[in-house]
């Protein structure tokens, strides 16, 4: 049901790199780009939305953390990389 989609690759040791869904892009139908970072690619999801939009954000409990990071880096201090 999405109009586009940003795909980043997650900091976490098991997620799936960015060659995976650059593979998996086109059977999709719709139009996506793949970013380094989830900061690039909610960056671009807001640039690209209109004031109606809704943006979702989908992935496991680590693109949560990561997510509230990015969003509010004062309150939610991310990780330490392993």
């Amino acid at each position: 049901m999405a109009d586009y989609v940003f795909f980043h690759e997650a900091r976490v040791y098991r997620a799936a790199v960015r060659r995976f869904w650059c593979r998996r892009l086109p059977p999709w139908e719709r139009p996506g780009r793949v970013q380094p970072t989830l900061a690039k690619a909610l960056k671009g999801a807001k640039r690209m939305a209109h004031r109606e939009d809704l943006i979702l954000i989908t992935g496991s409990l680590f693109t949560v953390g990561e997510t509230m990071a990015v969003l509010d880096p004062e309150t939610y201090k991310p990780d330490p990389i392993r």
